[in-house]
Order: C-alpha cells, then structure tokens, then sequence
C-alpha cells in the first residue's frame, strides 16, 4: 500500500477494525503517517457467478513530515480519535 520512496515502519490499530494508520520513512529519512480507512464496494456481474463483493484501504489523512517516527506516531494519536478509544 506504500507509495515508491516510501517504507512502511508501523501499523497502528484502534478498536475499529477499519481504520488503521501506518507510518512510513521516505528515502529521505523523514516520517510521516497515513490514516486509512476500509471502503466496500459491491459490482454487479455479467458473469454467471453473481455480484462481486469486496473492498480496498482508502487514504483518508495524510500528515506532514516528520523527523521521528515516534513525533509521527504521536501526531496520529493527537489527530486520529479511533486511535484513543
């Protein structure tokens, strides 16, 4: 899910199962976090096999750069409020 240039450090989780936030440091060495959120989606089909259901990890939130990974993961935990429950 990582964009190029981008590594994903840590995942963080709160109690609703979708949303999620990771942080990622950038080639350059900086950090930053995205916050995502699981977004369903339904088609219908021509196909013999009926509708097809599934979903994908949407961005909701980008931060800004950061030094540290933990200065980004206490951004995320001021921001986001899922992750304070």
């Amino acid at each position: 899910m990582t964009e190029p240039g981008w590594t994903e450090i840590k995942e963080l989780r709160g109690q609703d199962l979708h949303r999620r936030a990771t942080i990622a440091r950038g080639e350059h060495g900086l950090f930053r976090f995205d916050a995502l959120v699981w977004q369903k989606y339904y088609e219908t089909s021509e196909e013999d096999y009926g509708p097809i259901d599934g979903g994908l990890w949407c961005c909701d939130y980008q931060s800004g750069l950061h030094a540290t990974c933990e200065e980004a993961e206490n951004e995320a935990r001021l921001i986001l409020p899922w992750l304070r429950t």
